[in-house]
C-alpha cells in the first residue's frame, strides 16, 4: 500500500493550496523535509495577527522573537499585517526586549513587499526605521496617530510606494501628505485615508495632491465630512488612465452627486471604474440623487457594487428602484453586490440573482422573518461563492447554524463561505453514495479558517 510520505514532490504544492490555517501549515512543516520546504515558505509569506486572536499581543512578542533569531524565516516574510501590539508590559525590560526584537526582526524581513500596522499608538520610530531599508516594501497602511510616537517627516522617505493608507491620520500627517505625494507620486496605485470623522481632509488637500496622482488607480476616502464632490472631481479629473476602484464613505451631506456626475459624463465618464463604494444618508437622499449615481456609473463597467447606509432606517421602496437600476445597467457583469444596513426586499434581492450570470459574492440586509425564503433566491445565483446576510427584528426562533445549513443546502456547489450577522462558516462539501444516483455531495459547515478578512468586516463604515 501506497505510504502518504511517498507523495510525488511536485504535487506537494497542489496540496498546500487548500490548506489557509497557519496551525496547519505549521503542522505540515512537522511531516518531513519536502513538506517542510513548501509549508515554511507559505507560513511565513502572509503573517497576520488580528486583535481578535487568542493571546493575540503573546504571538506579536513571540514572532517578532522569531524573526529575530532566525533571518532564514524572516526574508520570507512578504506581507506583515500587524493589527493589534502590547502598548503595556509588566517591565521596562520587557518593553526593550520587544523593541529590540521588533527593530530586528524587520531588518531581517529584506524581502517584505507590504506592511499594515494599525493599532493606535504603537507605531513608532523604531518600527519605521528599519522598514524605510526594505528595499522591495511597496505597500503602507500604517494608523496615522503619530503623536508622541514617530515624527511624520520620516514617512516622506518612503518614496517608492505603491500603496498608502492612512488610518486617523493626524493633522501633522496629513500636512507632509502633499510633500510625500509629490516624492512618491508616480508609482502611487492606490491611496486611502481611513477617518473617523476628520475635520482636515478636505477639498483642499485633494486638489493639492491630485496634480501628482496621475496614475492612481484606486482611491478610498471614509469619515471626511468636509469632502464634497469638489475634491473627488479634482481627483479624477487629473487622472491620465481612470480610476479602476473609488470609495467615497462617509462624505460631506452636502455632497453634490449630480454635478460630479455632469463633469464626468462631459470629461468621458469613469470607463475604466469597476469597484465602486459609496454611503447612504438616508435624511439627505433623494430619487433624483440616487438617479445622478446611476448616471455617474452608467459608462462604468462595474464589477463591485457596494452601499453603506449611515443608519438602518430607509425608505426600502427608494432602496429596491436603486438596487434594480444599478442591476438593469450592471448586472450582467456584476461579480459582488453588497448592501450594508440597507434593507431590500427580496424581490430585489431575487432580481440580482437571477440578473447577474456572474454574481459570486453577495451581502445583505433582511428581516429576520424573511431568513427561511432566502435559500431558494440566493440558489438563483450559479456561480455564488459567499454570502453574508445580516438580519432586523427578532427572529421568533433562531438557530443560526441550523438556518446556515439550510441555506448551504440549497445554494450552488460553488459556495465556500457563508455569514449570518456575526457568524461566518467555511462551507466544504462531503462525498456521499447514492444507491439511485451514485455519487453526489453535501454541504458541511466548519469553522472560517482563511487569513483574508474580508473587508466590510475590518472597518467600521463611516
Amino acid at each position: 500500500m501506497a505510504n502518504f510520505l511517498d507523495v510525488p514532490v511536485e504535487l506537494i504544492p497542489l496540496i498546500l493550496d487548500h490548506v489557509l490555517k497557519a496551525s496547519h501549515l505549521a503542522a505540515i512543516c512537522l511531516i518531513n523535509h519536502s513538506f517542510y520546504v513548501f509549508a515554511v515558505s507559505r507560513l511565513y509569506s502572509h503573517v497576520s495577527i488580528y486583535p481578535w486572536y487568542h493571546n493575540a499581543k503573546t504571538r506579536v512578542m513571540k514572532l517578532f522573537a522569531t524573526l529575530a533569531e532566525y533571518p532564514h524565516l524572516a526574508q520570507l516574510v512578504r506581507r506583515l499585517e500587524i493589527r493589534d501590539f502590547p502598548k503595556a508590559l509588566p517591565s521596562y525590560e520587557a518593553y526593550e526586549q520587544l523593541r529590540c526584537s521588533c527593530f530586528q526582526g524587520i531588518s531581517n524581513a529584506t524581502r517584505l513587499q507590504s506592511c499594515t500596522w494599525t493599532r493606535d499608538g504603537s507605531l513608532t520610530s523604531y518600527i519605521l526605521e528599519p522598514l524605510q531599508q526594505c528595499a522591495q516594501l511597496r505597500e503602507l497602511e500604517i494608523n496615522g496617530n503619530h503623536s508622541g510616537h514617530y515624527d511624520p517627516t520620516t514617512l516622506t522617505l518612503f518614496s517608492r510606494m505603491t500603496k498608502i493608507s492612512l488610518i486617523m491620520p493626524s493633522g501633522a500627517v496629513l500636512d507632509i501628505l502633499p510633500k510625500w505625494i509629490e516624492k512618491t507620486g508616480d508609482s502611487i496605485r492606490s491611496l486611502t485615508l481611513i477617518c473617523k470623522s476628520s475635520l482636515l481632509v478636505t477639498d483642499a488637500l485633494l486638489e493639492l495632491v491630485s496634480p501628482h496622482l496621475q496614475r492612481l488607480e484606486h482611491l478610498y476616502l471614509a469619515g471626511c465630512p468636509k469632502v464634497t464632490d469638489k475634491g473627488i472631481w479634482a481627483m479624477i479629473s487629473h487622472n491620465v488612465n481612470g480610476l479602476v476602484g473609488l470609495g467615497i464613505e462617509g462624505l460631506s451631506s452636502s455632497f453634490d452627486m449630480g454635478a460630479l456626475s455632469t463633469h464626468c459624463a462631459r470629461a468621458g465618464g469613469l470607463t475604466s471604474l469597476t469597484s465602486f463604494t459609496l454611503t447612504i444618508h438616508p435624511g439627505h437622499t433623494t430619487g433624483s440623487w440616487m438617479s445622478s449615481t446611476t448616471d455617474l456609473l452608467s459608462h462604468s463597467q462595474l464589477q463591485i457594487f457596494q452601499v453603506y447606509a449611515t443608519t438602518a432606517s430607509f425608505n426600502n421602496l427608494l432602496a429596491d428602484r436603486f438596487c434594480m437600476s444599478v442591476i438593469t445597467v450592471h448586472g450582467h457583469h456584476l461579480t459582488r453586490f453588497s448592501f450594508h444596513r440597507l434593507r431590500v426586499s427580496l424581490d430585489a434581492i431575487e432580481h440580482v440573482c437571477r440578473m447577474c450570470a456572474h454574481l459570486e459574492e453577495i451581502f445583505v440586509l433582511v428581516h429576520a422573518d424573511e431568513l427561511a425564503a432566502l435559500g431558494p433566491i440566493l440558489a438563483l445565483a450559479s456561480h455564488l461563492r459567499a454570502a453574508h446576510v445580516n438580519l432586523t427584528g427578532q427572529p421568533t426562533f433562531y438557530n443560526p447554524e441550523a438556518d446556515a445549513m439550510d441555506i448551504a443546502r440549497r445554494c450552488s456547489s460553488t459556495l465556500v463561505q457563508l455569514g449570518i450577522n456575526t457568524r461566518v462558516w467555511q462551507v466544504k462539501r462531503d462525498i456521499v453514495f447514492l444507491a439511485e444516483s451514485g455519487i453526489a455531495t453535501r454541504p458541511v459547515l466548519s469553522a472560517y479558517e482563511n487569513p483574508d478578512i474580508p473587508e466590510q468586516f475590518l472597518v467600521v463604515r463611516a
